[in-house]
């Protein structure tokens, strides 16, 4: 079977390369016709090629961080890490349940703690880690600022207000979207289980993930289309999922945890003891998302919010630049030194996070978040202490390696890294904060020019990755068979998904009063 989806374009390239002005240019569009088994081509002019990136400024979704299942994975993986010997505290002291030889509920049979959080609503740490930031926020104020300097009670209220929305959730509509993440979890462990790359299972996915994303999250069920919904709006200006933006937000949760943990240290109830140790760990997790969102390789470097101070910018503009260097660099990887020893490794990014070249950094993600939790859980037994002043947990984080660095790697480092070599960033901040964006190839020394026209840049970006990079694009005749055999079973998963709502007599280990709670 040949790729159904090429395309190219034709133009003067030097003088786009300088001015970023592509209204020269037209576009071919080459599709496959198994009829008469050749391609045929089909001119569009930039009228035409307009047009279709204006209706697709208006749907293309932001880029987001890790997948939900990744990032519940880790957040599950990270947690019970961490809870290895202190088991009896997390059940006595924070109302945690420990939930075993549940083999309908446990998809990879290990034991899985849950909360108690709201409204007769158990949750998992992983759900709490994938909900935070992509489906729970303030719409409109990130946690993070532009400002340099800041008060931190400031940003510690913003983190809060960010954090409350997820407390006060509708129940409904909690269960609605992690029913969705839960089908999107299975869909990936059986593209694992058959041995195919996980990425395949995002593949077969396609769009209709973010689809029903934003239909769950909607404003009314009135609303004249997705992106009147929570999940879009979000996503719009999620700035706390990217580079030192994500620091903060973190920084900022951690902060927020430590000081629930200080007014458990002045109370005297042991029930409210118990809920402020419990909120002070949801706190933490919540945070974890952006703490986590920085192993992926699209949110190492990509200036999400520099391209939004871009004067004239819209909104949905800056989203597309940011999700074009995000979705390149996710794709081709980051050279990045990372752990306590900064070894020197590839990191992917969102969909990667279960490959086999990615597992050193996927096993560094559940390994920070099992440090923070461990470093929450001794402020909690000596408030005293000052656990993290130097940032510890930042020497996890990778760190992009610079052009200078990349070339002083030893031949046997450049085998190891199957001879990788320095990712040239689509864009760059300039020491002034100027935006420079790039002429030539990713992999070979260019110019940096300035972005005159953002939105016609975003036009030919859409044109060039969007419509001609469909999601099969690229993929061996064995990966597209797989991908249809993903597909098969998302259609029979579909059909015999179970009811994620448990009774008590189907789990053990919970407690009388979480009879009737949802547990997902």
């Amino acid at each position: 079977m040949k790729d159904a989806n090429q395309g190219e374009i034709q133009g003067k390239s030097s003088e786009v390369k300088k001015e970023n002005d592509f209204s020269n240019w037209k576009f071919i569009k080459t599709t496959y016709n198994e009829e008469t088994d050749k391609f045929e081509k089909e001119f569009k002019d930039w009228q035409e090629i307009y047009e279709l990136a204006d209706k697709a400024h208006k749907e293309k979704p932001n880029a987001t961080g890790y997948e939900a299942s990744e990032h519940f994975e880790i957040g599950n993986k990270g947690f019970n890490d961490f809870s290895e010997g202190v088991e009896n505290a997390l059940t006595q002291d924070m109302e945690g349940y420990l939930l075993k030889d549940a083999e309908d509920l446990l998809q990879d049979k290990k034991k899985k703690w849950v909360f108690k959080f709201t409204d007769g609503l158990m949750l998992q740490p992983g759900h709490i880690v994938a909900l935070a930031g992509d489906f729970y926020g303030v719409i409109g104020t990130p946690i993070s600022s532009e400002k340099l300097y800041e008060e931190d009670k400031e940003i510690e209220a913003r983190f809060e207000d960010a954090y409350n929305t997820l407390c006060k959730a509708d129940t409904k509509e909690v269960v609605k979207i992690l029913k969705i993440i839960a089908q999107e979890h299975r869909v990936v462990e059986y593209a694992r289980a058959k041995g195919y790359k996980p990425y395949l299972a995002f593949s077969a996915i396609g769009n209709s993930g973010n689809h029903k994303f934003a239909r769950v999250s909607r404003y009314s069920n009135f609303a004249p289309s997705l992106l009147s919904s929570k999940y879009m709006s979000l996503a719009k200006d999620n700035f706390d999922h990217f580079g030192d933006n994500a620091r903060k937000a973190f920084r900022a949760g951690l902060n927020v945890a430590r000081k629930t943990l200080d007014k458990r240290a002045n109370e005297k109830d042991d029930k409210i003891r118990g809920k402020l140790y419990k909120d002070a760990f949801c706190q933490l997790l919540f945070a974890c998302h952006f703490l986590t969102d920085l192993f992926a390789a699209g949110h190492m470097r990509t200036p999400r919010r520099e391209l939004r101070a871009i004067k004239g910018i819209g909104a949905t503009t800056a989203g597309i630049l940011a999700k074009a260097m995000h979705d390149e660099e996710n794709k081709s990887s980051l050279l990045v030194r990372s752990g306590g020893n900064r070894d020197v490794r590839k990191a992917y990014g969102d969909k990667c996070a279960f490959l086999a070249e990615q597992e050193p950094n996927y096993k560094e993600a559940i390994e920070v978040v099992k440090v923070v939790l461990n470093q929450l859980d001794e402020y909690a037994e000596d408030p005293e202490s000052k656990i993290e002043e130097k940032d510890s947990w930042d020497q996890y984080i990778p760190t992009p390696l610079t052009q200078e660095e990349c070339e002083k790697l030893t031949q046997e480092e450049r085998e190891k890294l199957d001879n990788k070599s320095y990712h040239h960033p689509l864009f760059k901040v300039a020491k002034g904060g100027e935006v420079l964006c790039r002429t030539g190839s990713a992999n070979l020394p260019g110019n940096y020019v300035q972005l005159k026209n953002p939105r016609v840049y975003a036009s030919y970006l859409l044109v060039t990755t969007f419509f001609k990079g469909k999601l099969l694009k690229g993929l061996t005749t064995e990966e597209k068979g797989q991908v249809k055999d993903i597909k098969k079973f998302i259609k029979k998963d579909g059909k015999k998904a179970k009811s994620i709502n448990f009774l008590k007599k189907e789990v053990s280990g919970l407690k009388d009063e979480v009879d009737d709670c949802t547990i997902l």
